[in-house]
C-alpha cells in the first residue's frame, strides 16, 4: 500500500470526505486543479474553509509560493472535486485518483512563479509510492479554454499517469493551464520522469517490474513510463527488453540477482497465470473471490478475517497452501500459489472459459460474469466502447464492445448482435 497520509500536510477537516474507489482494477492517477484564486497564508486559509462548505475537497490543497501543504482525506479514497460523467462517477475512478487544488489561476501557469520545497517533494513521493507513472497520458495541460476538448474517455479509464482537470471526461474546467509538466518532476528529484536513456534491462526468469526498479535504483513508476509499450506492468515475460529511465544506476545489469519466489515461511509471492488468469500476491478480479469462496467451502474459512475479495491477499495464500497439504503435497508444491492440477480440483476448471448461459451475458443483464465480459475485452483492446468503465451491468456499451469483437472475428447478422453465446465467450475469455 501506498502513502496515505503525506508526512508534514496539515489535517484540513474531519479526514473523510469520500470513500472507496468504484474500479480499483484500473490504473492509479492524479489529476491536476487551479483554485483560481491569489496565494499566500490568507488565501490558503479561506479556500480550504470553501471548498469544505461546498462539497467540492480535493485530497490535497498546495501554495506554490509558500510550499504550505494541506489534506483533507486519504489517497486511497475517493476526492469531491470533479462532476460524474453521466454515471460514472470520475472521482472514484482507478485505483487511487489523486486530486490536487493549487492556489493559482489557469491563466498564470503556476510553474513560471513558484518555489517548490519539502513538501512538494514529500506529495510526489507520496503519489509515485501509488505507482502513478511520470507520464501525461493526455499530452499537456490545455494553455486556454478553447483549447480543452482533449477529453477522451478510454485513455482516462485505462491510462494511469497525470490528468490536468481539463483531461477529464464529464468536466468543463480548462484549469490547470500550461504548466511546466517536466517541472514537476524534476522538482521532486528522486525518480527521474520515466523518460526513457539507450540503457536496457533483459528481463530473466522470475524477474517482476517492481524488483527491476530496485535493482536500478528507480521508482516503479519511472520504470513503467520509461516503458510505455508494457501493457501490462505486473506481466513481463523472460528475454523482454526494458528501456531504463534517466536516473538509473543498476547495481548489476550484466547479471542480475532474481528477486525471491517465497518468503520466510516457505509461502509463494509469485504470481502465475493460468489460461489467461493471474493467481498469487497482488493478483485481482472475480475469479480470486471465485477461488476464496471455494477454499471456504472446503473448510478453510478461518484464514480469512474478512471474507473472500477480488485482491489476492496473504489470507489466500494460506488458505491455498492448506488445500494443498490437504491433497497430500508438501514444501515447495504447497507453497500456496496454485497450479491447474490443484486448481481444477478446487473449482473444477482452470480457467474463467466455463459459459454461465446465455443468460447471465446478454443485453440487460447483471452480474460478476457480465463484469469478466468487461475484463476481457479491455485485454483484447476493445476498452474504449466502455465509456463508463468496467461494470456488472450489461448496457450499450458492453455490447458494443461485444459486437466490435464479433465483427472482427469475421461474423454477421445474428452472429454479431452483441451478446455472448459460448463461442464468443470462449474467445473473449482467452
Amino acid at each position: 500500500m501506498g502513502t496515505r497520509w503525506i508526512p508534514g500536510a496539515e489535517r484540513i477537516g474531519s479526514g473523510r470526505i469520500g470513500g472507496a474507489m468504484d474500479t480499483p482494477s484500473l490504473p492509479p492517477r492524479v489529476v491536476w486543479h487551479t483554485t483560481e484564486s491569489g496565494a499566500g497564508s490568507a488565501a490558503f486559509d479561506d479556500v480550504a474553509a470553501y471548498l469544505s462548505n461546498i462539497n467540492a475537497e480535493p485530497h490535497i490543497l498546495y501554495d506554490p509560493t509558500t510550499d504550505r501543504i494541506g489534506q483533507y482525506g486519504p489517497l486511497d479514497e475517493s476526492a469531491r472535486a470533479l462532476k460524474n460523467d453521466d454515471s460514472s462517477r470520475t472521482n472514484r475512478t482507478g485505483s487511487v485518483c489523486i486530486q490536487i487544488e493549487v492556489l493559482a489561476r489557469a491563466s498564470n501557469p503556476f510553474t513560471n512563479y513558484w518555489r517548490p520545497g519539502p513538501n512538494w517533494r514529500a506529495l510526489m513521493a507520496a503519489i509515485r509510492s501509488w505507482d502513478v507513472p511520470d507520464t501525461w497520458p493526455m499530452g499537456p495541460p490545455a494553455a486556454t479554454a478553447a483549447a480543452a476538448h482533449n477529453r477522451n474517455r478510454s485513455t482516462w479509464l485505462n491510462r494511469g499517469g497525470h490528468y490536468g482537470h481539463c483531461h477529464v471526461p464529464g468536466n468543463d474546467h480548462w484549469d490547470p493551464g500550461a504548466i511546466n509538466t517536466a517541472a514537476l518532476f524534476d522538482a521532486a528529484g528522486g525518480g527521474g520522469h520515466g523518460k526513457p536513456t539507450n540503457r536496457t534491462w533483459i528481463v530473466r526468469a522470475g524477474q517482476t517490474m517492481a524488483a527491476i526498479a530496485v535493482a536500478a535504483g528507480v521508482s516503479l513508476a519511472s520504470l513503467i513510463g520509461a516503458n510505455p509499450q508494457v501493457k501490462n506492468p505486473s506481466h513481463i515475460l523472460p528475454g523482454q527488453e526494458l528501456h531504463l529511465p534517466q536516473g538509473a544506476r543498476p547495481s548489476q545489469p550484466d547479471n542480475p540477482k532474481p528477486p525471491p519466489t517465497h518468503d520466510n515461511t516457505g509461502l509463494g509471492t509469485y504470481q502465475v497465470t493460468i489460461n489467461g488468469l493471474a493467481y498469487g500476491p497482488g493478483a485481482y478480479g472475480t475469479h480470486i473471490t471465485t477461488l476464496g469462496q471455494a477454499l471456504v467451502r472446503r473448510g478453510l474459512g478461518s484464514y480469512y478475517a474478512v471474507g473472500p475479495g477480488p485482491r489476492w491477499t496473504t489470507a489466500d495464500t494460506r488458505a491455498y497452501a492448506a488445500y494443498q497439504r490437504s491433497l497430500g503435497y508438501r514444501g515447495a508444491s504447497a507453497d500456496g500459489i496454485p497450479g491447474p492440477a490443484t486448481l481444477r480440483a478446487l473449482i473444477g476448471t482452470t480457467s474463467a472459459s466455463t459459459y454461465p448461459g446465455r443468460s447471465a451475458v446478454r443485453y440487460g443483464t447483471k452480474g460478476p460474469q457480465v463484469l469478466q465480459v468487461d475484463q476481457a475485452l479491455i485485454r483484447h483492446g476493445y476498452g474504449h466502447y466502455l465509456t463508463y468503465g468496467p461494470s456488472s451491468y450489461y448496457g450499450k456499451t458492453t455490447r458494443a464492445g461485444v459486437k466490435a469483437f464479433q465483427e472482427n472475428q469475421g461474423w454477421r447478422g445474428t452472429d454479431a448482435d452483441g451478446n455472448v453465446g459460448p463461442v464468443t465467450w470462449r474467445r473473449l475469455m482467452r
